[in-house]
């Protein structure tokens, strides 16, 4: 089986409610969806996440680069073992550097179409089911301390292990919000909080220090590329650290290891590049005994599938970090997982196990 197509369509779907972080606010998600066309009639579905913020990546600068340079490069590639894909990967590296987002979106068509052809769920291709389903963690946004408390008595209600808070304006406003849900979901639920890279060493150091609250960690505190700033960090407090921005490829694991700048590092596809450069992250933290955790976007149910693929195959999860996709947008562009609560299961179909819902493609953007 051979690529001979990677067709982009830019899409544009409403939140049901604006989502809020310290870095930025959200009021549509707008991807890119990949089909990835075959010489054998199989079509594998993929998904770009394009964040200014994370990435520095739009859907205009995805749209341009899959059409003028990764579509042109990959033409007639091979695609009939899960090593294939690697050669995809380092072929798209080497066509352009960095565009993680617009590599994901190919990463993740090549995967769901390898599975339908060798008839396979993604996550077989990745390694061994390491678990039957997956609960993701609770979460609020950067709203009211009223919305805090709405999202943190739903979460309890259905279950939730752990619970993300973002976090990031005014400590004084945020510490309320962290209390108040700290109170409802009680002491053994993991808490994390999450300042989107708004603080300084300082500022985290200083905070951190003075939280005394059971079972909390702390997400990317500080801008990025400040290994050695979110070293000190986590060599001087208590709480664990997570990186999130500041690993974006294996190369990244390896230094946020060597300079013990985190206790957990959080593997998104849309900054890895793709599920094969994810699970290399996941394997390198692995060999050192770091866990991870797997987290998302505002991103519809083809990027979410392929997250809860991932994170089935993978040994040392701690922390599933997606959601049901129609909790944020207003309608998936697909089906064929269903969540269950805060549980969800992978599809045992071939692929992805996901049906594009071809009627949704109203939300193209022309």
């Amino acid at each position: 089986m051979r690529i001979t197509l990677i067709e982009p369509i830019p899409l544009q779907i409403p939140l049901k409610v604006p989502f809020k972080t310290a870095k930025a606010e959200q009021l549509t998600a707008r991807i890119v969806l990949i089909k990835l066309h075959t010489d054998s009639g199989i079509i594998g579905i993929g998904e770009c996440d394009p964040r200014p913020h994370i990435t520095g990546e739009t859907v205009d600068s995805v749209l341009a680069v899959v059409s003028a340079y990764l579509a042109p490069a990959l033409q007639g590639m091979e695609l009939s073992e899960a090593n294939d894909i690697r050669k995809v990967c380092a072929q798209m590296d080497q066509a352009l550097v960095s565009n993680p987002s617009a590599k994901a979106g190919i990463d993740i068509a090549a995967y769901d179409a390898l599975g339908k052809s060798k008839g396979l769920p993604v996550y077989a291709l990745l390694g061994e089911r390491k678990r039957k389903a997956l609960v993701s963690s609770g979460f609020t946004d950067l709203g009211s301390r009223a919305k805090a408390e709405q999202d943190a008595r739903k979460c309890r209600e259905l279950g939730c292990s752990n619970f993300k808070i973002k976090v990031g304006r005014d400590w004084t406003v945020d510490s309320e919000r962290v209390d108040v849900v700290r109170s409802i979901l009680g002491p053994d639920i993991d808490l994390i909080i999450d300042p989107n890279q708004a603080w300084s060493v300082e500022q985290s150091i200083t905070i951190l220090k003075q939280l005394k609250i059971r079972n909390l960690a702390c997400e990317q505190p500080i801008v990025w590329d400040d290994l050695v700033g979110l070293s000190s960090i986590a060599q001087a407090v208590d709480v664990p650290v997570i990186a999130d921005e500041a690993v974006r490829s294996p190369f990244d694991a390896c230094v946020v290891l060597r300079l013990k700048a985190a206790d957990i590092v959080n593997i998104k596809h849309l900054k890895s590049g793709g599920l094969c450069r994810g699970l290399e992250i996941a394997r390198i933290l692995q060999q050192e005994g770091v866990e991870c955790m797997i987290g998302s976007t505002m991103e519809t149910g083809i990027s979410s599938a392929a997250s809860l693929h991932l994170g089935i195959a993978c040994s040392n999860l701690k922390y599933f970090d997606v959601a049901p996709p129609t909790d944020f947008i207003t309608e998936d562009i697909v089906k064929g997982i269903e969540w269950k609560g805060l549980s969800v299961e992978p599809s045992e179909q071939p692929g992805l196990g996901l049906e594009l819902k071809e009627e949704l493609l109203k939300y193209a953007i022309s």
